[in-house]
């Protein structure tokens, strides 16, 4: 479901071709198409670029495809905006910054998943 509360003050045709963008890209990555999943939430992005929901499926796209190092920055933007709104985000950020030899980054991150549990 797209964040709602990112669509404040866009235009109504901004917010339609978002979400549409958003709502397709859903459909490409089920059927495992990635780099049309990738494009399509790009497009989302592109139409509005504080909707957390498209980051956060473009890190999916990007850590199903095997490109960790975009996965991450799609996750680190998503909970950058958010940082309650999927709180086991940090968990797959560290996952992800763990596989990447990143260990202090992912031990800060899995610290977050805990932080976010706690309130």
């Amino acid at each position: 479901m797209a964040s709602l509360w990112s669509f404040a003050g866009k235009a109504a045709h901004q917010i339609k071709k978002a979400i549409e963008a958003y709502n397709n890209g859903l459909k490409q990555y089920t059927l495992h198409n990635y780099k049309s999943a990738e494009d399509l939430f790009l497009s989302a992005i592109a139409a509005d670029d504080k909707f957390v929901d498209a980051y956060l499926m473009l890190g999916q796209v990007y850590e199903d495809s095997n490109q960790s190092l975009k996965a991450i920055d799609a996750y680190q933007t998503a909970l950058n905006m958010d940082e309650s709104y999927y709180p086991f985000g940090y968990m797959r950020l560290g996952n992800l910054q763990y596989r990447e030899g990143q260990y202090d980054k992912a031990k800060s991150s899995t610290a977050g998943t805990v932080a976010q549990n706690l309130h």
